[in-house]
């Protein structure tokens, strides 16, 4: 999911801390996806661009949001047309490395932390911008959008009525 899409306008793209900090960016060429210089995999057709240049994003996190949605919340966040409600999320902010053993099995070792476009690092449960407790929190009970949300949105100066 997260290799598939790319966030342009203001290149939102997944980085990671590793070893002794070190910062590596993930970055799209074509259909082709790079951990720093190293080409990780090649998609079938390039990939997906969407360009949100000043459009307001609101990114929805609850305590099942996990890994693959945490990095997302990750690449949306310090931007200042986007913001996260709802309630902190599972806590799996780590990029794993896999490494081959002697009996061809492949042990997959977490080995760097999520971090934002500043440089933040998020080690385990992300916090919401905009906490929504869960009594006021229909994402678990209907997969309605809160009000809160609605009227944030509405309430940008790039969010009109189409």
């Amino acid at each position: 999911m997260a290799f598939g899409v790319r966030v342009v306008g203001d290149s939102c793209e997944r980085m990671q801390s590793g070893n002794g900090g070190k910062i590596k960016e993930w970055r799209t060429q074509g259909s082709q996806i790079f951990l720093g210089d190293t080409l990780i995999m090649e998609l079938a057709e390039p990939a997906y661009q969407i360009n949100l240049t000043g459009s307001p994003v609101a990114i929805l996190t609850n305590e099942i949001t996990t890994s693959g949605g945490e990095l997302v919340a990750v690449a949306f966040r310090g931007w200042s047309y986007t913001r996260s409600f709802g309630q902190r999320t599972w806590g799996l902010t780590t990029a794993p490395e896999g490494f081959f053993l002697e009996n061809g099995t492949v042990l997959g070792i977490s080995v760097a932390y999520f971090t934002d476009h500043t440089g933040q690092i998020y080690q385990g449960k992300i916090l919401p911008e905009q906490p929504i407790s869960a009594h006021d929190n229909p994402i678990m009970r209907d997969d309605s959008v809160p009000q809160l949300v609605i009227d944030w949105l509405l309430g940008q100066t790039t969010c009109i009525d189409q």
